[in-house]
């Protein structure tokens, strides 16, 4: 009896111990997931400083891919057509990025000055060398940049080819939601007479990104 007795306190230790066990874990599960969700929401707030900062220092350098001269619909930024075909290979389908928009400098759609070398290509293929050298780039657009169909690659293609930031005078609501969604930064002109003082060579640094409305 004894004996037994032994092991049923064994038993009983080793259901406590196991007890124990669970609840430790069940509670370091808990504090982990609350910490991400803490930091989680620390960023998309914007209330943490090492997010803004580097959130400031991602966003200097920016080279002018294209400033958009007048109406741009999403048709313009992601044309349809045949382009449709390539709606299921992003990669693809970035090729048509902003061939329908008009240079500011030019007159002319899908002609735009690289930077890197100073020769005048097509939106795409300017962009995507910009992407293999880790240049960030941003966009400048009119007004209701974006309007028409809500076209959800306009706001992929330039994400996926590595723009950074898209600044202009106001946006057609859906197409702004759309960038945010896809991690845009997603800008207007807090005066929309500095979109005149926009060259073509301007190199762009975005600063003190602490608050948004």
């Amino acid at each position: 009896m004894r004996h037994c007795g032994l092991e049923g306190s064994q038993g009983h230790l080793r259901t406590h111990l196991v007890a124990f066990w669970l609840s430790w874990v069940v509670l370091r599960g808990c504090w982990l997931y609350l910490g991400c969700f803490w930091c989680f929401s620390a960023v998309v707030h914007g209330h943490d400083d090492f997010t803004i900062r580097i959130i400031s220092i991602i966003q200097q350098n920016l080279k002018l891919l294209i400033k958009v001269k007048g109406k741009c619909t999403t048709d313009h930024i992601s044309m349809a057509g045949p382009w449709l075909f390539y709606r299921g290979h992003l990669d693809n389908i970035s090729n048509n990025l902003l061939t329908g928009a008009i240079n500011y400098f030019n007159d002319k759609s899908n002609h735009i000055k690289n930077q890197i070398d100073g020769s005048y290509g097509e939106v795409p293929d300017v962009q995507r060398q910009y992407k293999s050298k880790n240049i960030p780039t941003i966009i400048i657009g009119d007004e209701n940049y974006g309007e028409g169909s809500s076209r959800e690659h306009a706001a992929m293609e330039p994400r996926h080819l590595g723009v950074s930031v898209v600044l202009v005078k106001s946006f057609a609501r859906i197409h702004e939601t759309n960038l945010k969604k896809q991690g845009m930064l997603a800008l207007t002109f807090q005066n929309k007479e500095d979109y005149n003082k926009i060259l073509e060579d301007d190199t762009f640094d975005l600063i003190n990104l602490t608050e948004f409305s």
